[in-house]
């Protein structure tokens, strides 16, 4: 039930639980062991040393993560998509306005 929308929730869900486990006192007392399972298993653009500098920060100043959504809105339709050519399926066309709204939020943030 709740179809794109709720997965994205419980999507959200599970990021909010990981962060919640990684800021935890025993994850931050073992970070050189997180920082090398990081390394070997994501991409990113991330120093290693500004992980440890963001790490020994949270040691320093415990505090909580806010997670802030963006969710934008529109309407159903069927296409053929890049990924699946031989079948239309079921996408959503968004509403410009509020892609212009998100990306007005992601601005502000990356200030």
């Amino acid at each position: 039930a709740g179809g794109d929308r709720a997965r994205g929730k419980h999507q959200q869900d599970v990021i909010s639980a990981i962060i919640d486990k990684m800021t935890s006192p025993a994850m931050l007392s073992n970070y050189n062991k997180v920082l090398k399972v990081i390394e070997q298993n994501t991409t990113t653009d991330i120093s290693t040393d500004q992980m440890t500098s963001l790490i020994k920060s949270q040691i320093k100043n415990p505090s909580s993560w806010k997670v802030e959504s963006i969710s934008v809105d529109g309407v159903g339709d069927r296409k053929f998509t890049y990924s699946y050519k031989k079948k239309q399926v079921y996408v959503m066309i968004p509403t410009e306005s509020t892609v212009t709204a998100a990306k007005a939020k992601i601005a502000e943030f990356m200030k």
